[in-house]
């Protein structure tokens, strides 16, 4: 075994990762490559051999690159904006791109076609329809792989179920971008933002934490943790349920 492959199977031994079913990943790399010397295509590599009999995803997305005047999004060439981990893997290893101009995921598996089919339909980036809104039916593990709760998009899909006209811009205000599939057939998408306020996901991490649902390993220094994205949605849900702006900066302490 090569030197991330040792340190990636350990890591996600360690935080109770399956080898089959669905697994999203969300990377900030440096620090990580920092502390444990590791090369980033080789990590990726390691990821995808360690899900080589379930579906892999990472957000590949695009939000600060496909903006107003420059409206166009292509499944091949529109780079990911989060990170090297996701551009390599977006090249190199996915099967499939999901058609969003902002939020889109790449994916490798047996059910990446069904899980990245429908992104565009919705006109907000992280419905039902989205992966990251399939998440919690496919009992899928989020994984945060040097990033924060801050970094998780899934919480974005209970603010748009639960409160919308908190979190997003209203339909008035929606874009449209002209979206290219893997055939390069064009289709025009419409996006309704999520607005630009500081949010305070970390409260759905510190409940997780304390019902015993957060499962949390280091490599190189820094803390990787991971959790169940239904577990993350029920506490979430149950947060906005009582109070709709309860995700909202304003509300710290």
């Amino acid at each position: 075994m090569t030197n991330a492959e040792i340190a990636i199977f350990g890591l996600f031994e360690a935080l109770s990762i399956p080898r089959s079913g669905a697994t999203l990943i969300h990377t900030a790399f440096k620090r990580i490559a920092d502390g444990s010397g590791l090369e980033a295509a080789a990590v990726v590599r390691a990821f995808c051999d360690y899900k080589a009999s379930g579906t892999l995803l990472m957000p590949t997305m695009s939000w600060r690159l496909v903006r107003a005047g420059i409206d166009v999004f292509d499944v091949r060439e529109t780079p990911s904006n989060v990170g090297i981990l996701t551009d390599i893997f977006r090249t190199q290893h996915a099967q499939k791109r999901s058609l969003h101009p902002t939020h889109s995921v790449a994916g490798r598996g047996d059910d990446v076609a069904e899980i990245l089919s429908r992104h565009h339909e919705d006109e907000t980036p992280v419905s039902a329809k989205s992966p990251f809104g399939m998440l919690p039916n496919l009992n899928a593990t989020v994984v945060l792989f040097g990033v924060g709760m801050e970094c998780c998009t899934l919480m974005h899909h209970v603010e748009e179920t639960i409160a919308p006209d908190c979190y997003l811009q209203p339909s008035s205000l929606r874009e449209s971008f002209s979206c290219k599939d893997e055939h390069g057939a064009p289709q025009i998408v419409h996006v309704r933002r999520h607005l630009k306020i500081p949010r305070r996901y970390q409260v759905v991490s510190a409940a997780l934490d304390e019902r015993g649902l957060l499962a949390r390993h280091v490599l190189g220094g820094v803390e990787i943790t991971a959790f169940r994205a239904c577990d993350a949605l029920d506490l979430g849900s149950e947060m906005l349920r009582r109070q709709p702006d309860f995700f909202l900066q304003k509300f710290f302490t």
